[in-house]
């Protein structure tokens, strides 16, 4: 995740396709690297910036300013003062704003009742009284 955090311009915003091409072009990525696909048949490369992207957010180092474009927060430029080697999800889960992203998006849903189940055990609570 950290190659998508530095290529984040200091000051404005970027297009996902610009965020792309800088983390190919730092990371030295091959032509088979940058088209190599998932037993699934996706695309590896745009897979795994989608991902860092959506992690990298939820933890408020970059945010949204519109479809497709990104800018580096302050939160994620003091980051970047003090590098580390990487960026992985252990590191995430210690991060406060990320663990409450975790809460809220990771919540059970109540279990939505059968309907049919409802009526039955409504037609037996009537039949006792």
């Amino acid at each position: 995740m950290l190659p998508v955090l530095k290529a984040l311009p200091e000051e404005g915003d970027v297009a996902v396709a610009e965020i792309r091409r800088r983390v190919a072009e730092a990371e030295k990525l091959t032509r088979y690297d940058l088209l190599e696909r998932t037993r699934g048949g996706h695309n590896k490369f745009r897979s795994w910036m989608s991902w860092s992207i959506k992690h990298l957010r939820a933890a408020r180092f970059l945010e949204w300013v519109h479809r497709g474009t990104y800018q580096i927060t302050a939160k994620g430029k003091k980051r970047l003062s003090q590098p580390p080697s990487h960026i992985n999800l252990k590191q995430l889960h210690k991060d406060p704003d990320y663990v409450e992203w975790r809460k809220r998006t990771h919540q059970k849903s109540p279990p939505i009742a059968d309907p049919k189940q409802q009526d039955s055990e409504q037609q037996d609570n009537e039949s006792k009284e």
